[in-house]
């Protein structure tokens, strides 16, 4: 009850601020370009929802990893095993965490081995320009994976909306309870002719003590540590008034308490290590009315999993490389175009799942046509071809119609998605496979999906948006694991120690799945004077997922839904206090085995406040994640930090 009152609190406060709304500037829509449409469109003329995170409202707000900063965004469900960026799966719009492509500057960064190392992005938060959240489908754009969303960081470095020269440094360093040190500092510096970023990112601790499920009566605890690190460099060389080369290398490092974040066995005393390089390179050409790009990437992933002291660990390494040329050009004043190849090569070896590797690419075109002065219509058509599926087509269609400060948009497409190296290999080459195990099945099919929406957004001449779309996906031969007597496992010569009549969750591709939904959002901005200015953004989104075989299974539904999101900033001269809230209804669950509990709805607040020591440049901090000390999980049986403290300082000196 008292959780109830609090959230209905808050909610007031957001809907009350939006009242105070008199003779501010109009929101300067035209001016905002995104990356993510390829076609370098205003927000207007995508004919999609989209949610830009500037730099500036990063370093306001209460978090200490890109997963947080997610976490509270209107059209993304982070759904965590622990906190401070220790791993996190992403959810949009209902999607399987599997379903969310991640990009860095336009670059796939999904791990070939499992989508819960997706979140492992490689950038510090001092690198990061902004970050572009396209929701809904992008296949057609970007290639598998991009079912449910896109989620694209883009660098400061490798960006060409920073025009400011100079020198200038960010960050806060912060220590707290259970010895807690978090830090994220970064530099950047530029001039005509170059320019050069670094960032690093740290935190860990020793963990809260959690009492041992198992041994609930007992005083057998456990200490939930992590050391999450993150060190990132790029640079970027304009050669001639148009050519220009552009690296990044990054290096994340992440070492901790895996316990009951995969299973809910007795047995489970998990740690888990995982190394993380990445590395870019641009060369890139820029004439007046068209942009050539030339990309390569190479990720390398180690993983070392141990689930029992007892047992032997798993070790995997995963590579990737990819190739991109991408070539964009404006044809008249109502046209413009853009061609495109990818290629890529992906391989692992482990000791759990074997030795594969396989090949991939992909060839697109999309266009974006005005069609009157307030109309745009832009389509893409994609051919990608895998291994794991063959040649599929993906084409997409959308629609966007300005009425003054209204947007009416509309936008279909279809979406593809090949399984990982986990879901079809997972336990292939383990011996004495004990029941309620995740088994992999090689002879999974490619998900394919059907996309359609429809919305409007609303921006007012006094600092008030407002944007609503109404979305329905249908999915079919969707990926998940699913609870299967060892008779009805396929492949049997595979698993040859399967245990007589005992379940295992076995991957397989799931019939229809229909999922149906609604984003909401309500933003206000305005400075009302030199010395205050206020940022509030109310988010909420209802989703339901039915699957007509009925069938159980472990991930596909596993979304909550009705969640809500607020931010709220406000800026008063020497003082600024930032707000974020997140509140989550989803289907309740429990684990016997462990006696762990994922209740059915919870609320969380997390705060800051910064004191300016010097104005505008350095402050005094101090933060409390998880304000009401609510003790919940996203994933049943790995239970969330409860209130934390943490102080410090932040800086912004240019």
């Amino acid at each position: 009850m008292n959780n109830t009152k609090n959230l209905l609190l808050i909610v007031g406060l957001f809907m009350s601020i939006g009242a105070l709304a008199q003779d501010i500037k109009q929101f300067e829509l035209d001016e905002l370009l995104v990356n993510s449409s390829r076609l370098e469109q205003k927000v207007a003329e995508t004919g999609k929802h989209l949610s830009i995170i500037t730099a500036k409202e990063i370093q306001q707000l209460p978090i200490n990893s890109i997963d947080e900063l997610l976490r509270y965004v209107s059209g993304i469900e982070t759904q965590s095993r622990n906190g401070f960026g220790v791993q996190s799966d992403i959810s949009m719009r209902g999607s399987t965490f599997s379903q969310v492509l991640v990009l860095i500057d336009g670059m796939r960064l999904n791990d070939p081995l499992t989508a819960h190392f997706n979140n492992h992005i490689p950038i510090s938060i001092a690198e990061i320009e902004q970050v572009e959240v396209l929701s809904g489908p992008a296949a057609a754009m970007y290639g598998p994976d991009a079912v449910g969303g896109v989620i694209n960081i883009v660098s400061k470095t490798f960006s060409a909306k920073n025009d400011n020269n100079g020198f200038q440094t960010n960050g806060k360093v912060m220590g707290g309870e259970n010895g807690l040190i978090s830090t994220q500092s970064g530099a950047y510096y530029q001039n005509e002719q170059f320019r050069f970023g670094f960032g690093i990112l740290n935190n860990q601790a020793d963990g809260e003590e959690l009492r041992n499920p198992n041994y609930p009566d007992s005083t057998v605890l456990y200490n939930n540590d992590f050391k999450v690190q993150t060190t990132s460099a790029s640079l970027a060389y304009q050669i001639n008034n148009d050519w220009s080369v552009h690296l990044r290398s990054a290096y994340d490092f992440r070492d901790f308490n895996a316990k009951y974040f995969y299973t809910a066995s007795t047995f489970d005393e998990s740690r888990e290590i995982v190394k993380n390089w990445w590395n870019q390179l641009k060369v890139q050409h820029i004439g007046n009315t068209s942009q050539t790009s030339i990309d390569l990437t190479y990720k390398r992933t180690n993983d070392d999993f141990l689930f029992n002291p007892l047992f032997s660990g798993n070790v995997h390494t995963t590579q990737m490389g990819q190739f991109q040329v991408n070539h964009y050009h404006i044809l008249n004043d109502d046209l413009k175009l853009n061609v495109g190849v990818q290629l890529g090569r992906r391989q692992i070896e482990s000791n759990d799942r074997g030795e594969h590797s396989d090949n991939y690419g992909g060839i697109y075109a999309m266009a974006a046509y005005t069609l009157a002065e307030n109309t745009t219509l832009s389509g893409s058509l994609r051919g990608d071809y895998d291994a794991n599926f063959g040649f599929e087509i993906n084409p997409q269609l959308n629609v966007s119609h300005r009425l003054n400060d209204l947007i009416l948009r509309a936008s279909a497409g279809r979406s593809i998605r090949a399984a990982d190296y986990t879901e079809r290999y997972i336990s292939n080459n383990l011996p004495n496979l004990s029941a309620n195990r995740n088994l992999g099945n090689p002879e999974l099919e490619a998900e394919t999906s059907w996309n359609t929406e429809i919305g409007a957004d609303y921006y007012s001449d006094f600092g008030l948006r407002l944007s609503a779309t109404v979305f329905r996906r249908v999915g079919n031969n969707l990926i998940d694991y699913v609870i299967t007597n060892e008779q009805d496992i396929p492949r049997q010569e595979v698993f040859p120690t399967l245990i007589d009549n005992a379940n295992y969750f076995f991957t397989q591709n799931l019939e229809e799945v229909t999922t149906t939904g609604l984003e909401t959002e309500l933003g206000y901005t305005r400075q009302f004077s030199d010395a205050l200015g206020l940022n509030a953004i109310l988010g909420y989104t209802f989703l339901n997922s039915s699957n007509d075989a009925e069938v159980l299974s472990k991930y596909i539904s596993n979304h909550a839904n009705h969640r809500l999101t607020a931010t709220l900033d406000i800026a008063y001269d020497w003082v600024n206090w930032s707000v974020q809230l997140l509140h989550k209804n989803r289907n309740a669950d429990f684990a016997e085995s462990i006696g762990a509990e994922l209740s059915e709805n919870y609320t969380v607040l997390n705060t800051q406040l910064s004191l300016a020591i010097v104005p505008n440049k350095l402050f005094l901090n101090g933060q409390i994640n998880n304000v009401f000390d609510k003790q919940y999980s996203d994933i049943l049986g790995a239970p969330m930090p409860g209130r934390w403290f943490m102080g410090g300082i932040r800086w912004n000196l240019n």
